[in-house]
């Protein structure tokens, strides 16, 4: 049970930001209540003594690796305290919290679960202000940054794609549910996160393109959705206001604000090998950061950090891909990666992709599977 809590609570750790911004979680300080179960759980469990072998060596280095490039580059450079404090407990929160809370698929799938329901509150309450698109061309509510928004309900989406895939979610409710989020994710007019789901359902498409064609009933389904896709779709660009489409014309993808900040970010690296310090990128332009993870990491921690930053993504990725076949949660997080990472090359800062840190993090994490099947209305699982 306590662990139960400590998966959910991690879960709505990632959602935060979004979820504060709903009037009965305003005041409450999401991130610090939904980290005590979790931060417990890990205490406990060192107690207990429960250790994990040399197969987490790698991620022990990558996350030392990180926290003391932290540790160096504030020791040496100016910087903003606010977001050293906020990157090392996300760092810390995101690599080292899964390695005792995630044993099996089924604990995996219950913490996705947790943030398919988050997000579909999230996208349901955003709806409710419609208004929002009216007044301010741009789906939000309290004011919240609409890529946020995006970011958050994409995470639901791709589960319930997952959830389909793996036939734990019957055709309608899958099509009612992500049709609301990725309707949702269109009224925030937010590119990157949008295009993300695209390319993850892509990934997941080809990843079951030699089942689905060599299964007649699979394939059928699959025409079906397709089918009934192509009316919801036109229906909803039918009815998509013009503040919307225009955001996603061709001129308007090529924002010239990002370009001006990659150039802003080149420079910078040429001139400062070393970085310029953590959070001082606003030194250099009127925004805080350059809206690329990778800009941003050489800019702000110098050349050799950003090397081995993309190092480190390059061998994860790779990892989850040479292993996506073998694990069901080695693929969901290939998936999550792909996204997340996705995102955070045209939005956020370094503190903003937390389910990037898990993906690198749950790379290296060795998954108990569990075969998780829908028979009869009821999920049964057996061990493997």
């Amino acid at each position: 049970m306590f662990k139960r809590l400590s998966i959910i609570s991690f879960a709505i750790f990632l959602l935060s930001g979004s979820l504060e911004l709903i009037p009965i979680f305003s005041n409450l300080n999401l991130k610090l209540i939904s980290i005590f179960f979790p931060t417990t759980f890990v205490l406990l469990t060192i107690l207990k003594r429960k250790y994990y072998g040399k197969q987490l060596f790698f991620l022990v280095m990558i996350i030392f690796f990180l926290l003391f490039s932290i540790l160096l580059n504030i020791n040496t450079h100016n910087y903003n305290a606010e977001k050293v404090s906020n990157l090392i407990i996300i760092i810390t929160i995101c690599m080292i919290f899964p390695i005792f809370i995630f044993e099996n698929d089924n604990d995996i799938f219950q913490f996705f679960n947790t943030l398919l329901v988050g997000s579909i509150l999230i996208s349901i309450i955003s709806l409710l202000n419609i208004d929002s698109v009216v007044d301010t061309g741009r789906l939000s509510f309290n004011e919240g940054n609409p890529i946020w928004l995006a970011r958050a309900i994409s995470l639901g989406f791709i589960w319930i794609c997952l959830k389909y895939k793996y036939k734990l979610v019957k055709l309608p409710i899958f099509l009612l549910v992500s049709f609301m989020l990725l309707t949702s994710i269109l009224l925030t007019g937010s590119k990157a996160p949008l295009f993300a789901c695209i390319i993850a359902m892509i990934v997941i498409f080809f990843n079951e393109m030699k089942y689905i064609l060599i299964n007649k009933k699979n394939l059928t389904a699959s025409f079906i959705l397709i089918l009934l896709s192509i009316p919801s779709i036109y229906l909803v660009l039918l009815y998509l206001p013009e503040t919307i489409k225009n955001r996603f014309q061709i001129e308007k993808i090529k924002d010239e604000s990002r370009i001006e900040l990659y150039n802003l970010s080149f420079r910078l690296i040429k001139e400062n090998f070393d970085g310029i310090g953590i959070g001082m990128f606003h030194n250099y332009s009127y925004f805080y950061y350059p809206h690329n993870i990778l800009l941003e990491s050489f800019v702000e921690f110098g050349i050799l950090f950003g090397g081995v930053l993309i190092l480190i993504l390059f061998i994860s990725i790779l990892v989850l891909f040479i292993k996506r076949k073998q694990s069901k949660a080695k693929f969901i997080f290939f998936i999550l990666f792909i996204v997340s990472f996705f995102n955070a090359m045209f939005s956020g800062d370094l503190t903003s992709p937390k389910e990037l840190y898990l993906s690198i993090a749950m790379a290296f994490i060795p998954i108990k599977s569990v075969d998780i099947k829908f028979k009869n209305n009821i999920v049964k699982r057996e061990n493997i």
